[in-house]
């Protein structure tokens, strides 16, 4: 008897994804080691955009699996939280679910690729099976700048549509 062969896509690691976001970011960054001791479920980096602000971001791995769509590493509770009560006293943060797609070998530059998700939907991260209903950005090396001022400006409009809403006039 011959079962289906399922391919399973090569899935990065966290670590791929940590070096590729330092070599192609090309402002300030700042990685940090969470053995070193930084808070409990602080993000993994920080980087300055060109106005000065300094948004934090939380790297996770995925792959594509054919039928399922993006799947991701969950966030733990400490993760949750803290981007809870970063969004609750006004700031914005990104998740960056590093993946492969196309495959490696028939994309053309390094092959990894972030998914970029603000960290108000870090409660969508509980399970590791899809990723199914959210919408994220997908820069490479080469769009990498212009997918976070997006998402970021895409944020921004968002926050402030809810603030207008919750105002009283």
């Amino acid at each position: 008897m011959v079962r289906n062969k399922v391919e399973i896509p090569k899935v990065p690691r966290e670590m791929d994804v940590r070096h590729w976001m330092n070599k192609h970011w090309d402002g300030w960054i700042e990685l940090r080691e969470p053995a070193r001791g930084t808070g409990l479920g602080a993000p993994d980096c920080q980087i300055m955009m060109p106005d000065g602000f300094i948004i934090p971001i939380e790297f996770k791995v995925g792959g594509f699996m054919p039928g399922k769509g993006f799947t991701s590493t969950p966030l733990r509770p400490a993760q949750i939280e803290w981007h809870r009560r970063f969004v609750l006293h006004g700031g914005i943060a990104l998740i960056a679910v590093g993946f492969y797609f196309p495959p490696k070998d028939r994309h053309l530059g390094d092959g990894l690729q972030l998914g970029l998700i603000t960290g108000r939907k870090a409660s969508k991260f509980v399970n590791s099976k899809s990723m199914l209903g959210l919408q994220f950005r997908v820069a490479d090396e080469h769009t990498l700048r212009d997918r976070i001022m997006e998402t970021l400006l895409e944020e921004e409009d968002v926050l402030s549509r809810e603030i207008d809403q919750h105002q009283p006039y």
